[in-house]
């Protein structure tokens, strides 16, 4: 939280820096980052071209603390803070920048953020938050996000200067943050960087024609987003020609299964890449298959978040709701496209639907944020034609399982029906064939069983519990 009493010394002791000079000097992709004390100077305009490749790093090194605790406590801050180093401090102006000192230690990181406006009265902006007035100029999230968090935050420099300091004893009391992560990943030969980068040059078209080269690559294994098939992220730094400013690339690697998903994923999410079906959800741009490693695929995204982390983050009915539209518009369109999937899947429909393209399915592990604040679909080697209630339904089933999770028993039917309402009319008002309310019941019914059947011998999944609720609310007469 914002606390204007802490200075910048009493911060620094707090994760045993005494005498910043006394660390070592390294760069921002030096392999010691993820682990070791360090001083850090980056340069940039703010959170579109700093916060990327920030993301991935404090991922990496914080891979061990849970993951929301990460994002409302460290990274958005940091982006919120950024963010407004750019637009509120420097005004926008591209030729102005933004200055962050990084100093690490064994217990926390401290991050001093400068701008070079003309600052502003910190102390009346905070007292109008704390009074509920009007203390922004915009809509305020940047400054009302710092002062959420449970990290200390205050300023300095008459508030072109924010400081930001993440304590790593108060978030990770087994003191395994800032390891590196162990078992269940690639091995280094797999994703070695050189290796990588060879692989890259003939696969990135900004590195045709002479216009970029690639300097360097590092590949980070981070506690991020998803399933353990896409830890992976490619840092890369361009060069670029003519004395422009280099580049820094984040892509994402997904080890798939068996070859052939992979080309399975890759031909579909080419195929949905041409039709651009939704402005509300994007599909994620596959860059490269590897070349020697036919499993491996780069993907052009740099996650911030999954879907159910976003929500959890966001935590409220209003951000539900409005998701829940946003996701139903995009199936909606999605369903209504004359798109030609790889597989083609003739599927029955259970309830007497046309087949139409579908995903196969929908999870909410498959949906990203990204460091950009756009929402990305991935995984897409199940798509085919099939019923679109396989979609519905899989949504539906997440949806319902998410307000088991976060919202008291006496409001959790209300907020379902709220959110199912707001799904549908999206949905409806872009597919071609008109679903209801029992056929969406029907759908995330079927969902929640495949949920079932897939729980381990001798465990009752949650979605059991899910599903005798559905069970009542439709016995009782009301829609499930």
């Amino acid at each position: 939280m914002i606390d204007l009493s802490r200075t910048r010394g009493e911060l620094l002791a707090e994760i045993g820096a005494g005498d910043p000079a006394s660390l070592p000097a390294m760069d921002i992709l030096e392999v010691g980052i993820a682990t070791e004390a360090a001083r850090v100077s980056v340069l940039g305009h703010g959170s579109e071209d700093l916060f990327p490749f920030l993301n991935v790093v404090f991922s990496e090194r914080y891979a061990a603390v849970p993951r929301l605790q990460l994002i409302r406590d460290l990274l958005m801050p940091l982006k919120h803070a950024l963010g407004n180093a750019l637009k509120h401090g420097n005004g926008g102006d591209p030729a102005m920048t933004v200055s962050v000192e990084i100093l690490l230690t064994l217990k926390g990181v401290l991050f001093a953020i400068t701008d070079e406006g003309q600052g502003f009265d910190v102390p009346l902006t905070l007292r109008r938050l704390q009074e509920k007035g009007a203390y922004f100029k915009n809509h305020g999230t940047g400054f009302r996000n710092l002062h959420r968090a449970t990290s200390a935050v205050s300023y300095e420099n008459g508030g072109r200067t924010v400081l930001l300091c993440f304590r790593r004893a108060a978030a990770d009391p087994d003191g395994s943050a800032g390891k590196p992560l162990g078992g269940g990943h690639a091995s280094p030969e797999l994703l070695d960087p050189a290796w990588v980068q060879t692989c890259l040059r003939d696969a990135l078209p900004e590195l045709g024609e002479g216009r970029s080269r690639i300097e360097s690559c590092r590949v980070y294994a981070v506690g991020g987003p998803g399933r353990d098939d896409s830890r992976y992220r490619c840092v890369l730094r361009l060069a670029c020609a003519g004395g422009r400013t280099p580049q820094t690339r984040v892509l994402s690697a997904r080890i798939h299964s068996t070859e052939e998903a992979a080309e399975a994923d890759l031909e579909a999410a080419s195929r949905l890449q041409e039709v651009r079906f939704s402005e509300s959800v994007r599909v994620l741009r596959p860059v490269a298959r590897l070349a020697g490693e036919p499993t491996l695929v780069l993907y052009d995204l740099n996650p911030l978040m999954d879907l159910r982390e976003y929500l959890s983050y966001r935590g409220s009915l209003k951000s539900l709701r409005h998701c829940a539209r946003r996701f139903g518009e995009a199936l909606g369109c999605l369903h209504r496209s004359r798109i030609v999937l790889p597989r083609p899947g003739h599927e029955r429909s259970a309830r007497r639907r046309p087949s139409v393209p579908t995903l196969g399915g929908f999870s909410w592990d498959d949906v990203y944020y990204g460091v950009n604040n756009r929402f990305y679909l991935s995984r897409f080697e199940a798509c085919r034609r099939s019923d679109p209630g396989i979609d519905l339904g899989g949504f539906a089933a997440e949806l319902l399982s998410f307000i088991h999770t976060r919202f008291a028993d006496e409001d959790r039917e209300e907020v379902y029906r709220h959110c199912r309402t707001a799904f549908l009319e999206e949905y409806n008002s872009k597919a071609e064939h008109w679903v209801s309310e029992e056929d969406l019941g029907f759908y995330a019914s079927l969902a929640l069983c495949d949920c079932i059947r897939r729980a381990p011998p001798g465990t009752e999944s949650p979605a059991g519990g899910l599903l005798r609720w559905l069970d009542r609310m439709a016995l009782s007469g009301r829609a499930p």
